[in-house]
C-alpha cells in the first residue's frame, strides 16, 4: 500500500512540475498584447502568441521562489547566431519583462517590452 501511494504522489507530483503557466499581457502601439508561456519540460518553455506558437524552445537560466528567467539565441542560420532573447518573469510582483537584443553588425533592431502575468 506504501508503494502505491508513493507512485501516486510521484506520478501527480511530476505532472505538476510540468503544467506551469504564464499568461502575460503587454500594451503596444496602443493596443494590448497576449502572449503565454508553458513550461515543456523541466528546463524549457514555449512562447505562444494569440495560439500562434513559436517552434523554438526556451531555456530556463535561472528560477527560484521570486523569479524565472528563461531565453534562447536567436539564429539567422543554422550556425549563424542574430542576437539573443530572454524573458524574466516576477513571480512575486506579477511583472514580466521581455528583451530581444541583437549583435553587432546586424540589422535587427533592439526590441524591451513589460507587462503583467498570471499563474495560471
Amino acid at each position: 500500500m506504501k508503494y502505491i501511494l508513493f507512485f501516486i504522489f510521484l506520478v501527480c507530483y511530476s505532472f505538476s512540475v510540468n503544467s506551469e503557466r504564464y499568461s502575460c499581457k503587454y500594451n503596444e502601439f496602443e493596443t494590448i498584447k497576449n502572449i503565454t508561456f508553458d513550461r515543456v519540460t523541466h528546463s524549457h518553455f514555449k512562447m505562444c502568441d494569440n495560439k500562434n506558437c513559436d517552434k523554438n524552445r526556451f531555456v530556463v537560466m535561472y528560477a527560484d521562489e521570486d523569479n524565472l528567467i528563461f531565453g534562447n539565441i536567436i539564429l539567422k542560420k543554422e550556425t549563424e547566431s542574430e542576437g539573443f532573447q530572454i524573458f524574466i518573469i516576477d513571480k512575486s510582483t506579477n511583472l514580466f519583462t521581455a528583451t530581444k537584443i541583437s549583435l553587432p553588425k546586424n540589422n535587427v533592431s533592439n526590441e524591451f517590452i513589460k507587462g503583467e502575468c498570471v499563474l495560471n
